[in-house]
């Protein structure tokens, strides 16, 4: 598996989480998929970030592993494309307002 590197840093990240859920938001015609990936840290600025996304699942297997306790709240982030991220930009600030203060 590679290890990642943070650039800011030059520090080598470590995995914080094994099984981090990812909701690959849907995009044209395509549905939301969800994977599942290893989450990594940078020890020095604490920047986050999630690779080897290798098992792919669908809406209803979320919902069974959450009703059965698999997958806790924090358990989930988002992948957005640069312009999806632009699309929703109003939604990330106030979101990250609500967040942060």
């Amino acid at each position: 598996m590679p290890t990642p590197i943070c650039v800011q840093c030059q520090m080598t990240m470590r995995c914080e989480k094994n099984d981090r859920l990812v909701n690959d938001v849907c995009a044209g015609d395509f549905s939301p998929t969800y994977w599942l990936g290893d989450m990594f840290r940078c020890p020095k600025c604490h920047t986050e970030i999630v690779v080897g996304l290798g098992i792919e699942m669908d809406d209803v297997t979320v919902a069974n592993l959450r009703a059965g306790g698999a997958l806790s709240g924090d358990s989930m982030c988002f992948a957005y494309s640069p312009e999806q991220r632009e699309q929703y930009a109003d939604q990330f600030e106030k979101r990250s307002e609500h967040v942060d203060g």
